[in-house]
């Protein structure tokens, strides 16, 4: 029998800015070492929303959700 991870169950890529998802130390800690409030770069689409990177919101949901150990790859290089 084959074994499925399932660590990405119950995850979707979400291109919204989901500050939702972050917990609340991690956007203070932010804040206090970048000096600022604004935690994310407004970029807005064509149809006026406020959008961000799919895959953050899909990492976060497959840590919180089912504890996911994610990294990126040091031999991944993009040129």
């Amino acid at each position: 029998m084959t074994k499925y991870n399932n660590k990405f169950l119950n995850t979707y890529y979400d291109g919204r800015i989901r500050l939702d998802l972050i917990p609340d130390v991690n956007l203070s800690a932010h804040k206090t070492v970048t000096k600022s409030k604004l935690v994310y770069k407004r970029y807005v689409t064509v149809d006026g929303r406020y959008e961000d990177c799919e895959h953050r919101a899909f990492h976060i949901q497959a840590k919180q959700n089912s504890s996911a150990r994610i990294m990126i790859s040091p031999e991944i290089l993009f040129y």
